[in-house]
């Protein structure tokens, strides 16, 4: 890392790099790299990975400089030691400038105490301010005092465009001032999401002044940048936000509450506007023709929030905020609006089928790739019909002629500014035509205020034109009466006539409309049962004819409330719009089955399982439940009416995903992979883990039976529907958790094995899950891991590590020392090597290897094999090759060969202990497969005395000629003209001998076997 040097007082920077060097001047700078990093003053460094920056050898002569903002360059420079004019500009944001905050009218002296700063912020101490303030001029803006106001604070005390907030530069003197609105520097409160914004002890764990209570079902922008001023301070305000949430706070006391920490004493203060702002979604304008599922996926990725408005390119020119909050059981849908009014030609207002392109051309689409918690994207459409979807800022005023404090406000292009004495309760739906964005607005709210607003005046100049209006940010004077009611309403239908007796009842809303003999009628859905106290003689009121009523539903597990429907009191001449919800419940939702799968009914497959299931009751959803698996759950989840159309499943806790499903039952299945994969076209992903696995029963194989009669045993003992085994060449640790799918009812499981020196993955087997119903095999088959076609299922996961096969080292009478050196080669690469030394006879010393062995196989090392460096014994068969025998090359120091004599071998252990005979070769005698390795694993180093190379040479050389293949020949010819390493002269003396004697006894197996026996062989050498 290169020197880093820091202009004035940086603590961050000092803390997060403590080698940084701080320097009052450039000139200071001393690097000791050829490179070194300089950090301006008033900087806060937001990257610090930058400091890891090397610059190619192009570019490492000029100097370097990143942005401080989307725009700047500049705060974080890295500067050759030897200096170059040039500069390469990185387009990557490392840093931000932030200044000092003075709570004075005037700098003062802060400029001769500080001599690197460029600005500083002078704040009326009034201001409820954050901590940072991050705001700074651009690089080439000219040297201005900077004046902001704050959003609602101090508005009386600074009514002007110049505010109490102003950022100085170093050479305030003689600087103009450059006049802004509002800063976003307003103090943060913290934000409590809460079931209950009355309950105000909630706060009381945080120690901040204020602590905002929001309803928690409320969706709203992060920041909320209002604070209450000096008059109003330490008391309790309430707002209601005017486009969420209405069924839930009708009257003024809204969701929303800012609460301080004397709340006990406190007095409440109810706004009319609300500071918290709805969530914003991103809006993208389409061709009228682009309203398409191709065109919102192609969008789905540019999209960064969770909805997102698709609108008609034609309507670019609304200037309010596309705003509207689906409710928690709109999630699913596309919201289709029309703008009364627009391009009503190509939306016509008789067009409501919301399939229909023509039914309105702004939509609000869910984003897949955004949504939390995840939804799949399901073409279904919804159309908003009593929706206006923009909005602008709302603002009350005892003098709506005085616009400019709320110009500056507002957050829109256009703000309604209304007669503080007027009672509107309607949201304000009018969206002004192109043509009339410059004019202010001017409307009457008939009903209310008339005295003060006669219907009669309708002149704009006559204050008593209206006391709505709709201002632009940028009006210039100009005014304009709108005839139109400001909330949209039109005249209402006369109220319908009241019965005073219970009204007929029906299944469905269609047989209502059909069949009723009055205009309002009961719809008591058939799966559901009416509590005892309900009352049909209910009345709606006068002023809700034509809306739809709704009762709570109760939950048949819990008795608790979880829904709205079942029971509903409908109307023939509906209005378009939400139902009105009686909070009191009229009935209980019946049960769902709930069926728990068993595998004997999984034999003609999951979807034939799943239709008969739902064929079997008449419950609109059905709770079903892998076999194999434990569940802790009361079944008593019940969805809303919005998901009973959707899939619902549960986490497992366990080696699967999902074991237990909630499903409608209409749902027509395509495949098995459906199901299991949960391929389902509306699918909901419940949070909690509901299920687990089942444990199994463990059993060990062994070497004293036939595994076939041991495996048979095992399902015997086994009180459970599956069982483990592990075979006893494997060490298992951990026996996995694992529950079978339903579709894998009968087969057998294999898990990974590692090699034990690699740690790598080698083959399937050790660790095995068998179904209690076993198929037929052999104890062959259970050991090569060979099932009936169909019934092995190979599980990518390791289980088991083989165990490292034993090493022995063989010596008779050979130099302990050197036997001793040659083993610690071995043992060396963090194995182990067992020593057989004295035992007569090659054969006798292979067997007694074998006797002591606990592995399935076993190498063996002569004593005078010097293993490679680079040799490490990790080789394991697969099952097939584990009863061949495996002979490793080796290097022949006085020949220079290199072949299989002298080299490492790998036997298997039952072979060796059940062998009668020896042979003339062991090593290719003992089993009818011989496997060659072209790996070279030693040096065989027999040439360490006259007799040990003679006797070495002469073995090796009968075996050569007794073979009559090219190769053999070569290698014998070798022996014979050998002419270089120690006891050459002995080499080619038994090699001789060997040769000869072979050819004497080329048919006496008695004599040629002679060769193995240590003893015949000193005394044919000394004789």
């Amino acid at each position: 890392m290169y020197n880093i040097y820091y202009l004035g007082n940086n603590q961050l920077l000092q803390e997060e790099l403590p080698f940084a060097k701080q320097i009052n001047n450039t000139e200071e700078i001393n690097s000791t790299t050829s490179l070194y990093w300089v950090v301006d003053s008033d900087v806060v460094v937001t990257d610090y990975s930058v400091f890891n920056f090397v610059p190619d050898r192009h570019t490492a002569k000029y100097g370097h400089a990143w942005k401080w903002n989307d725009k700047d360059y500049g705060g974080v420079r890295l500067l050759p030691k030897k200096g170059n004019e040039e500069t390469v500009m990185h387009d990557k944001i490392v840093c931000k400038k932030q200044f000092q905050i003075l709570y004075e009218q005037k700098p003062g002296n802060y400029f001769d105490n500080n001599p690197n700063s460029t600005h500083v912020w002078c704040v009326d101490p009034e201001y409820q301010l954050a901590d940072n303030i991050d705001w700074a001029p651009g690089n080439f803006e000219p040297g201005y005092i900077h004046s902001f106001h704050l959003r609602g604070q101090l508005e009386h005390k600074y009514p002007e465009k110049e505010g109490g907030v102003k950022l100085y530069p170093r050479n305030w003197n003689d600087s103009k001032i450059k006049y802004h609105d509002y800063l976003d520097a307003t103090i943060n409160y913290p934000v409590l999401f809460v079931d209950d914004v009355e309950d105000y002890a909630q706060r009381d764990h945080l120690g901040d002044d204020y602590v905002w209570l929001i309803d928690k079902q409320h969706q709203i922008q992060d920041n909320i940048d209002w604070a209450p001023n000096p008059f109003e301070y330490k008391m309790i305000h309430a707002f209601r936000m005017p486009n969420q949430l209405q069924d839930k706070y009708p009257m003024s006391m809204g969701g929303v509450r800012l609460v301080p920490d004397n709340w006990n004493d406190a007095d409440i203060k109810i706004h009319r506007t609300c500071p918290v702002r709805d969530i914003k979604y991103d809006v993208f304008y389409v061709n009228e023709k682009e309203f398409t599922v191709e065109k919102y996926h192609e969008l789905f990725s540019e999209c960064t929030t969770e909805w997102m408005w698709v609108v008609d390119k034609d309507l670019q020119y609304i200037n309010g905020e596309w705003l509207y909050v689906p409710t928690e059981f709109e999630q699913d849908y596309i919201h289709v609006f029309k703008l009364p009014g627009h391009l009503e030609y190509r939306y016509p207002t008789d067009v409501k089928e919301p399939h229909d392109i023509r039914c309105g051309g702004v939509r609000l689409v869910r984003n897949p790739m955004r949504a939390k918690p995840f939804r799949n994207f399901v073409e279904e459409y919804v159309y908003k019909e009593d929706v206006v979807p923009v909005k602008y800022d709302i603002f009350y005023s005892d003098d709506i002629m005085d616009y400019e404090q709320f110009k500056k406000q507002s957050k829109t292009d256009m703000f309604w500014l209304i007669d503080s004495e007027h009672q509107i309760t309607k949201e304000l739906n009018y969206v002004p035509q192109q043509h009339d964005r410059e004019y202010i607005l001017i409307f009457k709210y008939r009903g209310d205020l008339e005295f003060k607003y006669p219907r009669a005046v309708e002149s704009v100049s006559d204050y008593r034109a209206g006391g709505v209006k709709l201002v632009p940010v940028n009006e210039q004077g100009n005014s304009k009466f709108i005839t139109a009611d400001p909330t949209g309403d039109i005249e209402s239908e006369e109220l319908a006539q009241l019965r005073t007796v219970g009204y007929q009842q029906f299944e469905t809303y269609e047989q209502g409309l059909e069949e009723s003999d009055y205009n309002w009628f009961w719809v008591v859905d058939k799966d559901v049962d009416i509590l005892p106290n309900f009352d049909f003689r209910f009345q709606p009121n006068a002023y809700d004819v034509g809306k739809a009523h709704v009762w709570q539903k109760l939950n048949p597990i819990t008795g608790k409330q979880y829904d709205y429907g079942g029971v509903s009191l409908r109307h023939k001449n509906e209005e378009k719009g939400r139902p009105k919800y009686i909070r009191e419940p009229a009935c209980t939702q019946q049960e769902y089955p709930v069926y728990h799968l068993q595998p004997e009914q999984l034999k003609d497959g999951l979807n034939d399982v799943y239709e008969r299931l739902a064929a079997q009751s008449d419950a609109t959803m059905m709770y079903v439940v892998d076999p194999y698996v434990d569940v802790d759950f009361d079944f008593s989840y019940y969805p809303t009416q919005y998901d009973t159309d959707v899939v619902h499943v549960w986490e497992h806790n366990g080696s699967k995903s999902t074991a237990v499903r909630l499903l409608p039952a209409s749902l027509q299945y395509s495949n098995e992979e459906q199901i299991l994969n949960n391929k389902f076209d509306r699918l909901k992903e419940m949070p909690s883990a509901i299920s687990s696995d089942k444990l199994w029963d463990i059993f060990y194989f062994n070497n004293n039976k036939p595994l076939l009669e041991q495996l048979n045993e095992y399902a015997k003992t086994t009180q459970h529907e599956w069982f483990w085994t592990i075979d006893n060449d494997v060490k298992c640790e951990d026996v996995p958790k694992y529950t079978p799918e339903p579709v894998n009812h009968s087969k057998v499981h294999a898990w990974q094995r590692t090699n034990p020196t690699t740690g790598k993955a080698h083959s399937y087997g050790g660790v095995r899950l068998w179904p209690k119903q076993l198929p037929k095999i052999t104890s062959d088959d259970i050991r090569l891991n060979k099932m009936p076609r169909g019934q092995l299922q190979y599980v990518k996961d390791i289980a088991s590590e083989y165990n490292k096969y034993e090493i022995y080292v063989i010596s008779y009478k050979e130099d302990i020392d050197i036997v001793d050196e040659h083993i610690h080669r071995i043992t060396g690469k963090g194995t182990w090597a067992t020593h057989i030394r004295g035992v007569k006879g090659i054969f006798e010393a292979h067997k007694a290897c074998a006797e002591k062995c606990r592995t399935p196989m076993f190498w063996v090392v002569d004593a005078d094999a010097v293993v490679e460096d680079d040799f490490d014994f990790s080789y394991i068969p697969d099952v097939y090759d584990q009863e061949v025998t495996h002979v490793w090359n080796s290097m022949n120091p006085v020949t220079g060969d290199t072949y299989g004599y002298g080299g490492v071998k790998l036997f298997n252990t039952k072979q060796v202990q059940q062998a009668t005979s020896w042979g003339i070769d062991f090593t290719t005698g003992l089993s009818t497969r011989f496997k060659v390795m072209p790996e070279v694993a030693c040096v065989t180093q027999f040439n360490t005395d006259e007799y040990s190379t003679w006797r070495s040479a002469f073995r090796e050389c009968v075996k050569l000629t007794l073979n009559t293949d090219e190769e053999s020949a070569q290698r014998l010819n070798k022996w014979l003209n050998a002419h270089k390493g120690d006891f050459v002269e002995q080499a080619v003396q038994g090699a001789k001998a060997g040769n000869d004697y072979a050819k004497q006894h080329v048919n006496d197996v008695e004599a040629l076997t002679k060769i193995n026996d240590y003893a015949w062989l000193k005394e044919y050498y000394e004789s």
